[in-house]
């Protein structure tokens, strides 16, 4: 008991000391000091962090940019090599609708053939897109031919084989053979009906009421 009250007593004579006392405050100002600076500090590591983090993103796409236009450059690159030919494209697929040389074009290979064309027909009169469309709103259309020919059956097969071979893109739908004799000398000879259509890019599709444009060379 009297152990403890020697404590008790010696601890009460060094609070009274001034030393301890300016101990105590020294410690509670440094406390608060720090405890200020941390709430101080945190706004600007937070920041610190954030700008981190959007550098960090801007690096990464900076490097998409690289890769994109080095991509760019490539394809570029490959244009110029391929441009002297791309008028090959729009003679095999033309941008528009161009029925007239499409006929021109299947008559001569006929006459060619030394094949006659008894009829010749466009069921729809495709329509001309709008020339502000851009490419890549055009889509591919078809103009439809439906003709019939009388000659060889050699003649036929060969004139056949030639449109599907053609630069200007033709794609036989059907073909159906029959005999048939002429009206005026009565003597049966071998023809063909064929139906074909030549496709195009266009923003529209073809007008299907616009009537027939037919060509009828029946003897």
């Amino acid at each position: 008991m009297n152990r403890q009250t020697a404590i008790a007593k010696a601890t009460r004579e060094f609070y009274q000391k001034p030393m301890a006392t300016v101990s105590i405050e020294l410690i509670l100002t440094i406390c608060f000091v720090l405890g200020l600076s941390v709430f101080a500090i945190q706004p600007t590591l937070t920041t610190m962090s954030e700008l981190a983090e959007e550098i960090e993103q801007k690096k990464e796409l900076d490097e998409d940019l690289s890769n994109k236009l080095n991509a760019l450059t490539s394809v570029q690159e490959t244009y110029k090599q391929v441009e002297p030919s791309l008028y090959l494209l729009e003679q095999a697929i033309p941008t528009k609708p161009n029925t007239v040389q499409d006929v021109k074009v299947i008559e001569k290979l006929a006459s060619n053939h030394n094949l006659i064309i008894t009829s010749l027909a466009v069921p729809e009169i495709p329509v001309v897109a709008d020339s502000t469309l851009s490419v890549l709103q055009l889509s591919k259309q078809a103009t439809p031919f439906s003709l019939t020919v009388r000659g060889e059956y050699s003649s036929i097969r060969s004139f056949i084989e030639e449109l599907q071979n053609y630069r200007r893109v033709f794609t036989v739908e059907s073909v159906s053979f029959g005999i048939n004799n002429a009206r005026r000398t009565n003597q049966a000879f071998l023809q063909a009906s064929i139906s074909l259509t030549a496709p195009y890019y266009s923003g529209k599709k073809a007008n299907s009421d616009s009537g027939d444009t037919r060509k009828d060379t029946t003897p």
